[in-house]
């Protein structure tokens, strides 16, 4: 008895459907179907990997009819969106693939590639998630490529689909930047530095690209993390501060003394700036020699006078 009335259930309509393949059956868009009718026939073909298609009440009306499954629509309204299930491409995956095809026009695998307006790469999800780049076109002076994609990778059924993609080659550069931001005035040390590789359009001659050069130098504003550093960005750190009293070291053929004096600048290690003997007043030039000292190498005495 139960047999016989699942025999004579009207089949129900799935309106939202799911498929892996490149097809849809019956049994895809309709349950309880009568036991004459074959579930895996194929009544329609899939959208592509990770998009949709819509079967309103005509159509399925028309399957219906031709399965001989006894279906009605309730209404004009009646449809059946289809899904293809599919992955998305890593953009990584991508660039690798074309990096490797542009590796035989001298392009290095180091160097980094950007897809004009890149739109997302689905394939199917029993299919795995890779990309054939093939028929490179290169041009080094601008430096522009143009590539096949092939998607899926392995596809062997006649599957496959090919997109001509457009983009832009960049060589990479190691270059040195902070780990932390450094406050105007404060000294760089090496464990504030790492090297990441950027790309050469993010770079100018301008930037220190040797960590050796930040180490122990004084910023003059405040210095962003992960950011290249302009050369003009940093100082040597200043050793004596204008008005501040500094030891004079003075040194002549006859004389060396040691005394205090008054610096009129401020000075890193190797400037010159200029002291005032705080007893006589007179000035003479010195060089920054360390913290808060001056050494003055003439014949001259600032002790003098």
């Amino acid at each position: 008895m139960a047999a016989a009335t699942a025999a004579l259930a009207d089949p129900v309509l799935r309106p939202q459907v799911t498929v892996e393949r490149d097809v849809v059956r019956l049994g895809d868009l309709f349950g309880d179907l009568p036991h004459t009718a074959n579930p895996a026939v194929e009544v329609a073909r899939a959208p592509a990997p990770g998009h949709k298609v819509t079967l309103d009440a005509a159509a399925l009306m028309n399957i219906a009819t031709a399965n001989r499954i006894g279906w009605r629509p309730n209404g004009r309204f009646d449809k059946a969106v289809i899904e293809r299930a599919g992955q998305v491409i890593a953009q990584a995956t991508i660039h690798d693939a074309i990096l490797r095809a542009l590796a035989e026009h001298g392009v290095p695998a180091g160097a980094e590639v950007t897809i004009d307006n890149f739109q997302p790469v689905v394939v199917p999800a029993d299919k795995p998630a890779a990309v054939r780049a093939e028929n490179p076109v290169y041009d080094p002076a601008k430096p522009r490529f143009e590539i096949t994609l092939i998607t899926p990778a392995d596809d062997r059924e006649g599957g496959e689909r090919a997109a001509k993609v457009t983009g832009k080659v960049f060589r990479m550069v190691d270059m040195p930047v902070l780990v932390r931001p450094i406050g105007v005035g404060e000294i760089i040390r090496a464990r504030d530095i790492e090297m990441v590789r950027l790309r050469t359009d993010q770079v100018a001659a301008t930037h220190v690209n040797d960590p050796d050069k930040l180490v122990d130098k004084s910023a003059k504003r405040v210095l962003p993390v992960g950011q290249p550093i302009k050369v003009s960005d940093v100082t040597m750190p200043l050793l004596v501060t204008k008005n501040s009293m500094v030891n004079v070291k003075v040194a002549s053929a006859r004389l060396a003394l040691t005394m205090q004096g008054k610096s009129m600048d401020d000075g890193a290690e190797g400037d010159t700036v200029r002291v005032v003997n705080t007893r006589s007043t007179k000035m003479i030039q010195g060089t920054v020699n360390g913290r808060g000292e001056v050494v003055v190498l003439t014949s001259y005495s600032l002790a003098s006078n």
